[in-house]
């Protein structure tokens, strides 16, 4: 009946958009193939080159003074944001907190983290539902209520066994919170939150403001802020943010936001915006990603290679409404902000793709890509596809991760930073119940494996997306939680299943000192295996370094038993020449010389 119900639903919603967003034959072959546009090389972009470069290099003084250059010479192209607060308002001022509405026993069943009706999304606006990690395990968990008042924050310090709510941001009197993503980023020996919120003066979820809310890790230091006012005739739709606070320091993190601007009226979009900020969210500077077409399910992320940072926007666009297609929209972070245009990637398949979702392994720089690839109306797949190219020019198609003869749908990914582990979720759909399910991987360019199902009795809600995040459970061991929505009570539950990657192996948890060895073999091609040891538990950064001095790997940043210790690293990425690779915990800092020869 469930599934019957969804067919019903989405035939409905494709007859009442064929008129809104039916695209030319002209506008198809231009969105396909769309113009180059020469790099701009006037002096505003070179002075956004060097900004970058000083950001780049660490030189935090540098950058600074020529982002304030580049405020007093180009004001107009700097936005201040406007702390208003009559549309959000934030319920718990610093220091307090809500005690959790409920606390589940982790490995008897799932855990009932909201007992109450959550928003169920609408159209295309389904993720109401945001599970982030940051790079100490705590997980943060966002959600939108039922009857769309307040979006929540909940946190968990023991892999989920508890949740206790630390924030809400409630909506003012008539107004409702409409769509959200949020991110945490390290900064300041601390961590911080980071939202994009969409909110309407009414139901309409087509005729939003774009509001910025930052906090603590512990909910306390919220600030809110209206990034951009929606203009005349045109609202502000599904958000998408993050920030590259794991590579900078606090003065250098950005922030980044993808959203989709749309008529009010009819919800058609016509631009895919872009907009960043470089100071925690005062003020704001805008791109355009793409202009003229219905793009959605914008999906933002960032990849810090070692010559260059490059920004991302995943987004799915309805050439026709039974067609619509996966694009890649790529730009170095010096251009942007520039005339520069966003270089675009048709990385999908002849098939109809959407609800697509971007991830980055911070740790060997490999992105993929996680999509449902549809087959007519309810029957679709879930595939995804990875670069492990420079810049991510070159995709590959990865193994099928569900293609049976039910629909599959709603795919979420995350890549852990700390560990570079993959991670996937996927709602599985049949005619009495629908299964959410929960797969990793070590090994992006193999396939993912470990099928679990998440949801006790396959009782799953009709429209929002699960979530899925990683994280650590104690030294070289990680899991996995996914968070969901279940159609009998809209409530908000979350489960968990570990992985435990294969590159860190421990040998011995006894350890007389600490101690960095040779690898071996030396010269390699392209693995080698690196021990080391720790007498007692303690913070361990192994990191590889070229001959220059730049870090080119993390292979351990994090908190690890004592114990001897094998790391198999894979220098696949790399070039030909002398490295270096430094141990540092504690007191402890030992560094030595390896040759990869390839």
């Amino acid at each position: 009946m469930k599934a019957l119900f969804t067919t019903l639903t989405l035939i409905i919603l494709l007859a009442g958009v064929t008129n809104s967003y039916s695209q030319s034959s002209d506008q198809i072959n231009r969105e396909e193939n769309p113009e180059q546009t020469v790099l701009d090389n006037s002096p505003l972009a070179q002075l956004k080159k060097q900004i970058y470069e000083a950001k780049k290099n660490g030189n935090d003084v540098l950058h600074k003074q020529l982002t304030q250059q580049f405020a007093n010479q180009y004001p107009e192209k700097i936005r201040n944001s406007v702390e208003s607060f009559n549309r959000l308002t934030v319920a718990h001022q610093d220091g307090m907190k809500t005690a959790p509405f409920m606390q589940g026993d982790w490995g008897a069943g799932d855990i009932n983290v909201f007992p109450r009706s959550i928003f169920q999304g609408s159209g295309v606006n389904q993720r109401v539902i945001d599970l982030e990690v940051d790079s100490s395990g705590v997980k943060y968990l966002g959600f939108i209520t039922g009857d769309r008042d307040s979006l929540k924050i909940f946190r968990s310090t023991n892999e989920g066994v508890n949740w206790t709510q630390i924030q809400a941001l409630v909506a003012g009197a008539g107004t409702m919170i409409q769509a959200f993503d949020f991110s945490v980023t390290d900064s300041a020996n601390t961590f911080r939150l980071g939202f994009a919120v969409t909110v309407s003066p009414d139901a309409n979820e087509n005729d939003a403001d774009l509001y910025w809310v930052s906090m603590r890790g512990d909910g306390t230091g919220a600030r809110i802020a209206v990034i951009k006012p929606k203009d005349a005739g045109n609202g502000w739709k599904n958000p998408s943010i993050i920030s590259d606070g794991w590579n900078y320091s606090a003065g250098a993190t950005y922030w980044y936001v993808s959203y989709q601007r749309v008529n009010s009226g009819t919800g058609a979009g016509n631009q895919a915006a872009f907009s960043w900020t470089t100071d925690w969210g005062f003020t704001w500077e805008d791109d355009t990603t793409r202009n003229t077409f219905n793009d959605y399910y914008l999906s933002v992320n960032y990849n810090a290679y070692v010559s260059s940072d490059s920004l991302y926007v995943l987004l799915a666009n309805d050439l026709t409404v039974t067609n619509a297609n996966l694009r890649l929209m790529r730009i170095a972070l010096g251009n942007l902000g520039t005339s520069t245009a966003w270089s675009q990637y048709n990385i999908g398949t002849a098939n109809p793709e959407d609800q697509g979702e971007l991830a980055v392994n911070r740790q060997n720089n490999q992105m993929a890509v996680i999509y449902r690839e549809t087959f007519g109306v309810g029957a679709g797949n879930i595939r995804y596809q990875y670069s492990d190219h420079a810049m991510g020019i070159n995709w590959t198609q990865g193994p099928d991760i569900a293609a049976f003869d039910n629909n599959e749908e709603r795919p979420r990914i995350d890549c852990q930073q700390r560990q570079g582990a993959w991670r996937i979720s996927f709602v599985s759909q049949s005619a009495t119940y629908d299964t959410v399910v929960y797969m990793s991987s070590t090994n992006i360019t193999s396939a993912f494996s470990g099928k679990t199902i998440v949801n006790p009795g396959n009782d799953c809600g009709l429209t929002p997306m699960p979530d899925v995040a990683g994280f650590r459970t104690g030294a070289a061991s990680f899991g996995g939680g996914v968070a969901f929505s279940r159609f009998s009570s809209n409530n908000l539950w979350y489960d968990g299943s570990n992985v435990t990657p294969t590159d860190i192996t421990n040998n011995s948890s006894l350890a007389g000192d600490y101690t960095l060895s040779q690898n071996y073999p030396n010269p390699f091609n392209p693995s080698t295996k690196i021990n080391f040891s720790i007498p007692v538990k303690g913070f361990v950064s192994l990191k590889v370094f070229d001959a220059l001095g730049r870090e080119v790997a993390t292979l351990v940043n994090n908190e690890l038993n004592s114990g001897s210790y094998t790391y198999d690293f894979n220098a696949g990425k790399l070039g030909s020449g002398i490295y270096f690779y430094k141990l540092t915990s504690g007191n402890f800092n030992e560094v030595k010389k390896m040759m990869l020869i390839k």
